[in-house]
């Protein structure tokens, strides 16, 4: 049976909600600087790139981000996962940022995200052969343009 590290889920809840109260506070008709945004879903299954990262289990994910007037943004996403998927980790951490802005009549997006599975480590792994790396933590750059 798969363990949820839930503490990591109640910090990510919590702190969307100090975020939201804090967006309350702000004056009705101001742009915020600083505009944070969050959800919360319950999902049948996570499948990521045409795999399921739960083994066709039930998923609890949590998104926040952080975004400036200037276009730069960072954020956090969590998941739980299966270990027959990710060996020896049930948690997925996604930490990104980035920046977004405008061209003319262009929109563009550029970001990295650091993808990181805690307590995971393909030496638990039972498929063979063996992995060439050890790690199943990445990272990933990105560009987009509209």
């Amino acid at each position: 049976m798969q363990q949820v590290h839930w503490r990591g889920f109640a910090l990510v809840i919590g702190l969307m909600g100090i975020s939201l109260h804090a967006q309350a506070q702000a004056t009705p008709n101001a742009e915020p600087v600083v505009k944070v945004t969050g959800n919360v879903v319950l999902a049948s299954d996570y499948i990521w790139r045409g795999v399921s990262q739960t083994w066709a289990k039930p998923a609890l994910q949590a998104t926040i981000e952080a975004a400036h007037v200037s276009g730069f943004y960072a954020g956090f996403f969590g998941s739980n996962v299966s270990s027959y998927f990710v060996p020896g980790g049930s948690l997925e951490t996604d930490w990104y940022g980035g920046y977004r802005g405008k061209a003319g009549d262009f929109s563009f997006d550029v970001n990295a995200m650091y993808i990181y599975y805690p307590g995971s480590d393909f030496d638990k792994a039972t498929a063979t052969p063996a992995f060439a790396s050890q790690s199943t933590a990445s990272m990933e750059v990105y560009a987009n343009l509209g």
